[in-house]
């Protein structure tokens, strides 16, 4: 969950976020959960997330907080 009026780039998950509990408990068991979970979406269904883990090939700048995994 992002709060896309204070981080517009959305870098900072803040699932975790007390102030933003409501907003988490709306969405878990709801229709999205749902619909993520049926079309097998690896975040919904625990799988580890491969697109996110592909290494950086751009010629900008990497994110502070992006981390290289070892080979």
């Amino acid at each position: 969950i992002y709060d896309t009026q204070r981080d517009p780039d959305q870098l900072k998950n803040v699932v975790g976020v007390t102030r933003y509990f409501a907003m988490r408990q709306m969405h878990t068991g709801s229709g999205l959960d749902r619909k993520l979970k049926e079309r097998n979406d690896p975040r919904a269904t625990g799988e580890d997330v491969a697109f996110d883990e592909y290494p950086y090939l751009g010629g900008s700048p990497k994110h502070p907080l992006f981390h290289q995994a070892s080979p």
